[in-house]
């Protein structure tokens, strides 16, 4: 068999979910990750309360920067339908490219975008950015995003004068004679919740979650950024998570494609220093370099389903290393996937632990976003995960918590309409939830809402 071959890093890759979620706990608890207020609850009251005014509403431009892609949108709402006129997606940059620089290939070469632009007096245009603003108008993260230069400060402190967003968006669109516009600006997960609630049906006591994994792994809890991606808690090998590559040991390097690929890099290399292993003298630094590779972890997984999905990436593989080697790495990247789905969900479960219960006397409802979270293959393994987890009322016991009732997570969502052309794969909670957002924060000031 090949996991005999690979015993020692298949081992290594074993894990408990519930271990994990207590020691998710005891981080939340110790302070090792952070909760961050958000300053949108009159927006999210608007998207509960869903006033006239907000249902229907004229278009606005949404710009929607993901940690490896960023869509733009223009749409509008129509008695509460969402109607999409434009979607575009944009690969981010490999290198360093000055924010300015970007705007322009995203905005202003894109025709329909340009147009919409030029057609407003005050053009109404909404930002989601996929990190924590921990200052106002600045956005911090230490490494993602690195393309786009000038967007995310790196060092709060010495980046804040430099890196407010607004100011630098006012500035960019004086210098090229567009209409001074409404701006909102904010952090992706929680815009995204914001689309989640206000393109569903809720009872006015419930409560909800925004759940993601994407490039990064985190959840909204309707006036939170819970950072439950960032929690320290892959301390067991240093090898497999050494410090300096998973920014501290944080959870998300096993739950979101920030890390994944090279997670997945590493333990091929282990295996790969086995005389024993098919995988012998190999090297996996071309296959598991960016963040982008973290899809090839999957698309590995799948590789010996036989279901005629191979990708050029795995067939290169199968053809290095043989049916042997594609064995081992499918075991290595279907063990990884299993922690994947924990890591997830154990984020679900923490934030619907510490919201508490609904006054609607239901389980908290769930959105999904980000490309792992709403895979395919892997969404209704997270979902059974989390039922699973939350069964076990003993977990919550040892935390000093109640058990919660079993979530929602198939929410009732109003139509979406597209125009002709328009992408209608491409939508996404960030996308949706950076036009709702914005429409929210024109009616704040106008005093309509």
């Amino acid at each position: 068999m090949s996991i005999d071959r690979i015993a020692s890093i298949a081992e290594r890759l074993w894990f408990s979910a519930e271990e994990d979620f207590l020691r998710l706990w005891r981080s939340y608890r110790d302070g090792t990750f952070k909760i961050v207020p958000g300053p949108m609850e009159r927006h999210f009251a608007i998207a509960r309360s869903k006033p006239s005014a907000f249902m229907t509403h004229p278009p606005v431009l949404g710009v929607s920067v993901g940690g490896t892609y960023t869509k733009v949108i223009v749409a509008e709402r129509v008695r509460g339908r969402l109607v999409v006129h434009h979607l575009a997606a944009f690969a981010n940059p490999d290198r360093a490219t000055p924010m300015e620089d970007c705007w322009d290939r995203f905005l202003l070469e894109d025709p329909a975008v340009r147009s919409y632009l030029a057609s407003e007096r005050r053009p109404l245009i909404g930002f989601s950015v996929p990190v924590p603003m921990l200052k106002d108008g600045v956005f911090f993260h230490i490494s993602k995003v690195p393309g786009i230069q000038g967007l995310i400060a790196r060092d709060l402190e010495r980046d804040a004068p430099t890196h407010h967003l607004g100011n630098n968006l006012r500035r960019y669109f004086s210098r090229r004679a567009i209409a001074e516009p409404l701006l909102f600006y904010y952090s992706d997960t929680v815009i995204a919740h914001h689309g989640g609630m206000s393109t569903s049906v809720l009872d006015p006591d419930d409560k909800s979650i925004l759940l993601v994994s994407g490039t990064g792994l985190g959840t909204c809890d309707e006036g939170n950024f819970v950072l439950t991606g960032r929690a320290p808690i892959l301390v067991d090998d240093e090898e497999l998570f050494p410090r300096e590559e998973t920014e501290g040991y944080q959870y998300q390097f096993l739950g979101a494609g920030r890390g994944l690929y090279s997670v997945m890099r590493r333990a091929c290399t282990i295996a790969a220093g086995s005389p024993q292993s098919a995988l012998s003298g190999c090297s996996f630094d071309t296959y598991f370099a960016t963040t982008r590779d973290s899809r090839t972890v999957s698309d590995i997984a799948r590789a010996v389903t036989g279901d005629g999905t191979e990708t050029p990436v795995v067939r290169e593989l199968r053809s290095r290393v043989g049916t042997a080697g594609m064995e081992e790495l499918c075991v290595i990247a279907s063990l990884l996937l299993d922690r994947v789905v924990s890591a997830i969900a154990n984020s679900g479960v923490f934030t619907t632990v510490h919201m508490g219960p609904a006054r609607s006397g239901r389980g908290h409802v769930f959105f999904f976003e980000g490309s792992i979270a709403t895979a395919p293959a892997l969404l209704p393994r997270i979902k059974a995960e989390m039922r699973r987890m939350i069964a076990q009322n003993d977990l919550f016991l040892r935390i000093g918590r109640e058990q919660p009732p079993q979530p929602v997570m198939e929410a009732e969502y109003f139509p979406v309409e597209y125009d002709a052309g328009v992408p209608t794969d491409q939508i996404d909670l960030s996308a949706t939830g950076v036009v709702t957002a914005t429409i929210a924060q024109n009616l704040i000031e106008k005093g309509i809402a």
